[in-house]
């Protein structure tokens, strides 16, 4: 089976501006370490167009906690 190797690209958030590292054919690290629930995902998605960082991404995980939605 053909391998295809990891590549990471800079990204920007679209949220903060802050520049971060994305990896592409393999599982990213917003798959493993994030967990939102579909309805937080789709608004974000409908807020948003490309990823978000980490550090974005932790804080809606934070207001989903706390019961808020995402913004």
């Amino acid at each position: 089976m053909l391998q295809v190797p990891n590549h990471s690209i800079e990204k920007k958030c679209p949220r903060c501006g802050q520049v971060f590292s994305c990896v592409t054919h393999d599982h990213c690290w917003c798959e493993e370490e994030i967990h939102l629930s579909r309805e937080t995902l789709k608004q974000l998605r409908l807020n948003y167009v490309d990823c978000l960082c980490k550090e974005c991404l932790l804080f809606f995980m934070e207001l989903e906690k706390h019961g808020d939605r995402a913004a």
